[in-house]
């Protein structure tokens, strides 16, 4: 990439995958230094700001993630990725209305991606909605029965005491090769990155 700069140094779209590269390997400070010279060079580079913001998220400036998804979201209201980044930063402040309202944005603009409704469901739970919660995790199972949707549905049905159904779900999601003990292992809500 840097051997693409060098031959098209006004090239904001070498700036950005460099800036992903420098993000992808935890170097944040150089990240954002490359998204900010794709957006001096253009500025409406609503997938710069977005990455920027992840930049921002896993610095711990999670104002600044938050300033920079608004801005990709404004220049591209139809990412859902924005909105479920920008999620995680507002649960991250202890907004969970803003983050509860991305969810559900997400879902509006691609309802065919399971994660936004296991993210929604997530929240949900942790708000003590279970109800509400198994409703997201039917969603995501309906389109795609991965094992961690199943054991978070299964969490739900346990916490609501219906134990049936929470081993139920449990088996399907352990006869699937994926055990209960690799999904406590894995973070229960995090951001994922596109571009």
């Amino acid at each position: 990439m840097n051997q693409a700069i060098r031959l098209d140094p006004d090239n904001a779209n070498g700036y950005e995958s460099r800036g992903n590269a420098f993000n992808n390997a935890g170097k944040y400070d150089r990240a954002i230094e490359d998204y900010d010279e794709a957006l001096r060079l253009k500025p409406d580079f609503a997938l710069a700001f977005s990455d920027r913001g992840a930049a921002w998220y896993f610095k711990g400036e999670y104002q600044k993630a938050i300033d920079d998804y608004e801005q990709a979201i404004r220049l591209d209201p139809n990412r859902a990725q924005s909105y479920t980044n920008r999620r995680s930063a507002y649960r991250k402040l202890g907004n969970t209305k803003r983050a509860l309202d991305d969810d559900t944005a997400a879902i509006r603009i691609d309802p065919s991606r399971p994660e936004y409704f296991d993210n929604r469901g997530l929240h949900l739970a942790s708000n003590g909605d279970y109800a509400l919660a198994i409703a997201d995790y039917d969603e995501a199972i309906k389109i795609r029965p991965e094992p961690k949707f199943l054991t978070n549905r299964g969490d739900a049905y346990q916490a609501m005491k219906d134990f049936d159904r929470a081993i139920a779900d449990y088996d399907a999601a352990l006869k699937t090769g994926f055990g209960v003990s690799a999904r406590l292992q894995q973070p229960r809500c995090g951001m994922a990155q596109e571009g």
